[in-house]
């Protein structure tokens, strides 16, 4: 049997994003709302839904925690994060991204 934890082969990083447009909690919900939703363009990329945080003040800022597989070193996950932002109104900056696990 597989185990589902994402952790067994994968690495995990979080990210984080300079928002651009934001006003009000509205407009931070709107954010986070495309975010649970947002999808990777690529398959072994997922997304922990549960650390996906929006912030308006001080700074809009966006950080999450995602998986990738240990053996690919480097993902779309900032441009399709970029994207998925600009469709919802708003633009986003890559701001930084750390490891914060491997397996």
């Amino acid at each position: 049997m597989n185990d589902p934890s994402p952790l067994n082969s994968q690495c995990a990083k979080q990210i984080s994003f300079a928002l651009e447009g934001l006003t009000c909690s509205i407009c931070t919900q709107s954010v986070l709302s495309g975010m649970k939703s947002f999808v990777p363009s690529e398959e072994k990329v997922t997304v922990d839904q549960d650390s996906i945080f929006v912030t308006l003040l001080p700074e809009p800022k966006l950080s999450f925690t995602y998986f990738h597989p240990k053996e690919s070193e480097r993902t779309n996950i900032a441009t399709d994060v970029i994207e998925c932002i600009e469709e919802l109104g708003f633009e986003a900056e890559f701001l930084s991204e750390k490891i914060i696990a491997a397996a």
